[in-house]
């Protein structure tokens, strides 16, 4: 046993008083001991509680930042592509009325084209019609 142990003179009645002093202050100082790290570990406890709540607000404020980051964003995608959309469909009205117009327009050329073939083979018809009749009143 090593010299500072307080329990190396226990059997000695005499030295009883003696011996048991420094081991009811050496319980007594460790018990302080365990106190005082048990207040350190209360306060480490504390502040590291803390500093997670002040991370855990940080973090919320960053992501609402965030959030409100990407929402901005897809609101003006959102109407970027809707204002493109409502172009096409604006576009798509207009080709479709320039198309009606030129098929209308088509439509008339094709007609007045057919009319005027129509017209020109019924003159020829009537030629030829009259050279037939001169035919046949010189064969008759």
């Amino acid at each position: 046993m090593s010299s500072d142990d307080p329990t190396h003179d226990l059997n000695d009645s005499e030295n009883e008083i003696n011996t048991t002093q420094p081991t009811i202050t050496a319980v007594f100082r460790l018990l302080r001991e365990v106190k005082d790290g048990q207040e350190s570990l209360r306060e480490g406890q504390e502040s590291l509680k803390s500093r997670l709540d002040a991370f855990e607000v940080s973090v919320n404020s960053r992501f609402e930042t965030l959030e409100a980051s990407v929402n901005s964003r897809f609101e003006t995608l959102e109407s970027s592509i809707n204002s493109r959309f409502d172009a096409m469909d604006l576009r798509f009205a207009e080709m479709s009325d320039e198309f009606k117009a030129a098929l209308l327009e088509l439509s008339d050329k094709l007609s007045d084209r057919i009319d005027h073939i129509r017209l020109h083979a019924d003159s020829e018809y009537e030629v030829l019609l009259r050279r037939i009749r001169k035919l046949e009143s010189k064969a008759s």
